[in-house]
């Protein structure tokens, strides 16, 4: 069963545990349903991926943007300090993105990988710090909505994620199988968490987001 939260503040997050997460922002998608790179869709006067980054770089000392070879993306002035962002080509784009996480787990040296997917417009630090707080020794924590996991905005022991290249070789190519290796925490329907992959809902999540403000 999925569990629900209360809100967190961002100040109860002490700096022992962002030294401890590394976060991992996959941008590369083929983007099909939405017709262009979602990646770079206009979110408030900045690329939808650089105001991810700015979500989840205050909870992370390292963050790995995963792009593919064709988006040369870079850090716009004004990004946040305080966190390493690094980027990192997927070898083989449009893979999925398991294979993309097996391409780059070789780099993630710290105990906690968050992993973030581009069609996140409504995600806050304030959720990504709830989803921080239900981590357990050895199990990921996995965001769930309408009752289906979602394994692109999860928490994993870095470990954990490691599996990754050996579930690709196996012939799996669902991030979904990184949900099926053992017990994990579960935070519930919360909006931050609600994914968009066709462009009219996307506009629709804008309009929620402006109305909020």
């Amino acid at each position: 069963m999925c569990k629900h939260l209360a809100p967190l503040k961002l100040a109860s997050l002490g700096v022992a545990n962002k030294a401890e997460l590394c976060a991992v922002l996959l941008t590369g998608g083929a983007s099909k349903r939405m017709g262009c790179d979602k990646a770079l869709l206009d979110l408030q006067g900045q690329p939808l991926w650089a105001a991810l980054v700015g979500q989840i770089a205050p909870i992370c000392a390292e963050l790995w943007v995963l792009q593919s070879p064709t988006q040369h993306l870079s850090l716009p002035t004004g990004s946040p300090k305080g966190t390493d962002i690094k980027f990192f080509e997927d070898p083989q784009p449009h893979q999925g993105p398991l294979y993309g996480l097996s391409q780059i787990t070789p780099q993630l040296t710290r105990p906690w990988t968050l992993v973030v997917s581009t069609d996140l417009p409504l995600l806050t630090t304030e959720f990504l710090s709830d989803l921080v707080r239900l981590k357990e020794p050895n199990k990921p924590v996995f965001s769930c909505h309408q009752g289906r996991i979602n394994p692109l905005l999860a928490l994993y022991p870095t470990d954990w994620l490691k599996q990754a290249p050996a579930l690709w070789q196996s012939g799996r190519q669902d991030a979904m199988a990184l949900s099926e290796q053992g017990p994990y925490n579960q935070i519930n329907d919360r909006p931050e968490s609600r994914g968009v992959n066709r462009l009219g809902d996307y506009q629709a999540a804008i309009r929620e987001l402006g109305t909020s403000q």
